[in-house]
């Protein structure tokens, strides 16, 4: 009967702290808000599950989620792991032909990929084309007279998709493949 009475109480004990935890905010999708007169539009950051990514968005002022930062900054230092696991954007590892995708060194993994290392040590094998597609989303061909927004720490700003409408006045969307940016006149 006291084993029974034990397992109720920490079952119960178990339901009340899980109740009280918040959801994780990071896994939430991008929510624009709603207008208000009590409140101004303006740009915020959200964590975007899908790539792992923090990105810009413009936010209407009231509503929305608790995926929802002030910068850039303070969305990488609460949604970021401290170590980098696996491949860009959380495509999926290449297998190698023994089955693994864990590699030392780049010529473990075969033609169309990398060795992406951990600070940790070891590493994954990726693709070498998303690589390329990641690289030119970072940097965008703006056009004669035009270059890409950057952010006070010279990263540049960007978007889940032109729709988030998080480019400054006077500048133009531009879409990639993982994200779009904008550039603006020079």
């Amino acid at each position: 009967m006291d084993l029974v009475f034990y397992f109720v109480l920490l079952a119960a004990n178990w339901i009340a702290v899980t109740a009280q935890t918040p959801p994780d905010r990071c896994l939430e999708p991008i929510a624009f808000g709603k207008l208000c007169t009590n409140s101004e539009a303006k740009i915020k950051y959200h964590f975007d599950n899908q790539t792992g990514l923090c990105m810009a968005f413009k936010f209407n002022g009231c509503e929305g989620n608790e995926n929802n930062f002030d910068s850039s900054s303070e969305c990488v230092s609460s949604c970021y792991p401290t170590e980098i696991v696996g491949c860009p954007i959380k495509s999926n590892p290449i297998t190698k032909e023994d089955g693994s995708s864990s590699c030392r060194q780049s010529e473990e993994c075969g033609s169309d990929a990398y060795c992406s290392k951990r600070l940790s040590g070891g590493g994954t094998c990726c693709s070498i084309a998303v690589r390329k597609s990641l690289d030119a989303d970072y940097n965008p061909v703006c056009g004669t007279r035009r270059t890409v927004v950057k952010l006070e720490n010279d990263q540049i700003l960007i978007g889940k998709s032109c729709k988030s409408n998080f480019c400054p006045t006077g500048s133009k969307c531009l879409k990639g493949t993982y994200f779009s940016t904008c550039c603006e006149k020079i």
